[in-house]
C-alpha cells in the first residue's frame, strides 16, 4: 500500500498471491499471531510462552523522534493513528481512487509547482513525466497516512519525495513499530507526516 510510486499493469489486490504478501495481510497476521488454538492444549503453566511486551506510547514517541533526527527528516511531525483494518472491497476501492488521484496530483505538480520540482532535483525529462501522470525514477508518490490507519485517497494525503533515502527511512521508522510488538499490542502507529506537497531533502 506504500509502494505505489510506479504505475501498475493490473490491480494487484485482485490476485490471491498479492493478497498474501500485502502489508494489510501482514498487519492481520501480526495482530492475530498467538490467537490460534494451541497444538499442545495441556502444557503446564511453566511451559507457556512469556507474556509479550511492547514500548508504551511515550517511549515509542521518543524512539520515533530520535529516528527522525537521525535520518535528518526535517519538517516531519508525528501523528498517532489507531489501526483500522479495511475489507478487501474497501481496499480495492481505495486503491483505484488512489491511482486516479495520483495522476491528478503529479500533473498538478508539473504545471503548478515547477520551481519546487526543480528544487528537489527534477529535470525537464522528469517534469515531462509528471505531466503524463507518471512518477520519475527514484521518486515516490507517498501515501502519508495508510488506508489501514484512517488515510484517504485525497490529494492532501499525498506527498512527492525521494525514494532513496527519504521514503526508505520513513519505512524504517514504521518497521521499528512492526518488529517490536508495538503495533500488535498497542494497535496503533506513530506516522511521520509532512505538511507539504513536495518534500525538500535539505541534504541535497
Amino acid at each position: 500500500m506504500w509502494e505505489w510510486s510506479k504505475p501498475k499493469q493490473n490491480n494487484c489486490f485482485a490476485s490471491a498471491a498479492e493478497k498474501d504478501s500485502s502489508l494489510l495481510s501482514a498487519y492481520d497476521d501480526l495482530l492475530a499471531e498467538g490467537t490460534q488454538p494451541s497444538a499442545h492444549p495441556f502444557r503446564s503453566a511453566a511451559e507457556q510462552r512469556p507474556r509479550e511486551e511492547a514500548p508504551d506510547i511515550q517511549e515509542m514517541y521518543g524512539l520515533v523522534e530520535r529516528r527522525l533526527h537521525e535520518y535528518k527528516l526535517d519538517g516531519f511531525e508525528i501523528v498517532e493513528r489507531p489501526y483500522s483494518p479495511q475489507s478487501w472491497t474497501d481496499m480495492n476501492r481505495l486503491y483505484e481512487e488512489f491511482q486516479r488521484t495520483r495522476i491528478i496530483f503529479l500533473k498538478r505538480l508539473a504545471y503548478a509547482e515547477q520551481e519546487s520540482c526543480r528544487a528537489v532535483g527534477l529535470d525537464d525529462e522528469d517534469i515531462a513525466l509528471l505531466k503524463k501522470g507518471l512518477t520519475p525514477e527514484n521518486v515516490n508518490t507517498h501515501l502519508q497516512i495508510p488506508f489501514d490507519f484512517g488515510g484517504t485517497a485525497e490529494l492532501s494525503n499525498l506527498c512527492l519525495l525521494r525514494t532513496h533515502p527519504v521514503h526508505e527511512n520513513i519505512h524504517k521508522i514504521l518497521d521499528l513499530q512492526f518488529n517490536n510488538n508495538f503495533l500488535k499490542l498497542q494497535k496503533r502507529l506513530l506516522i511521520p507526516w509532512y505538511g507539504g506537497k513536495i518534500y525538500h531533502d535539505r541534504r541535497r
